[in-house]
């Protein structure tokens, strides 16, 4: 399985890929909810700004071809941002004005929610993996995802590459098991989960209170993570209700329904 590189002279078969992949994909359809008939055509519109984009920054695609013509593709992301350049800003106004303001805002809200998945660190962003819905789980995502690795590992400016996923076929098979589990019946407080699959399945809330919830990540010492302040306001918001399940677990108020080992 071999990765090429997809230059502009290859765009435009480059982007049959991604057209085909993302076509029912809940992000596009979210975004361009208001193109009716007119869908097609805008989703290739949007697309190929995402791609010009990169190629303009004088970044290239990857791509794979199987028998001939391409069948995976991924877009990817320089770890430092650069100024645009003004040829872009021209090729962007394009594009708005087929999918409409309102649409353009949507794409907006939809990046800033990525935002706040961000490291905080300089990473190959790989912000679109197509494969064809024909040669879908045969590798070709996998051998992509190698070659944006090795890209990362190359690179002095990148600690890693990063990747976005919105539907659950996303999520390697058998991974999560979505019948099993364990249901935390708790006080009003937050949870704590120590665990690098962490994944909630949460069953309806029935106590007529506030659910809260807190998700900690963990990362070696090595990645040189630096200090998190996004969470700050909440977790002082918070800290009252941590305080008062750390009392009523020493009063005895409360018993964890679990416990999971701990490592030094």
């Amino acid at each position: 399985m071999k990765v090429e590189l997809c230059t502009q002279a290859q765009k435009e078969e480059a982007l049959d890929v991604p057209c085909d992949a993302f076509h029912e994909y809940p992000v596009m359809r979210y975004v361009l909810a208001d193109s009716g008939p007119d869908y097609d055509g805008d989703l290739r519109a949007l697309i190929d700004l995402f791609c010009q984009a990169r190629l303009t920054h004088g970044l290239s695609l990857y791509g794979i071809r199987h028998e001939g013509p391409l069948v995976a593709v991924s877009v990817t992301s320089d770890p430092i941002e650069r100024p645009t350049p003004p040829q872009l800003q021209e090729t962007e106004e394009r594009p708005i004005e087929r999918i409409g303001q309102e649409a353009w805002d949507r794409l907006g809200r939809y990046d800033d929610a990525c935002e706040a998945g961000d490291p905080g660190q300089p990473s190959h962003y790989l912000g679109m993996l197509g494969i064809v819905s024909s040669h879908q789980r045969q590798g070709f995502g996998k051998a992509l995802v190698a070659a944006t690795k090795e890209l990362a590992r190359c690179s002095a400016d990148s600690r890693g590459i990063l990747l976005n996923t919105e539907t659950e076929k996303q999520v390697r098979e058998g991974l999560i098991d979505h019948e099993g589990g364990i249901d935390l019946l708790a006080p009003a407080g937050p949870f704590m989960i120590f665990h690098v699959l962490a994944a909630h399945n949460s069953r309806p809330d029935v106590s007529g209170r506030p659910r809260r919830r807190m998700i900690y990540s963990h990362c070696p010492a090595s990645a040189n993570m630096p200090f998190d302040v996004r969470n700050g306001p909440s977790r002082l918001r918070e800290s009252p209700y941590e305080r008062e399940y750390m009392r009523a677990v020493t009063r005895g108020d409360f018993k964890n329904p679990f416990a999971a080992p701990t490592y030094s």
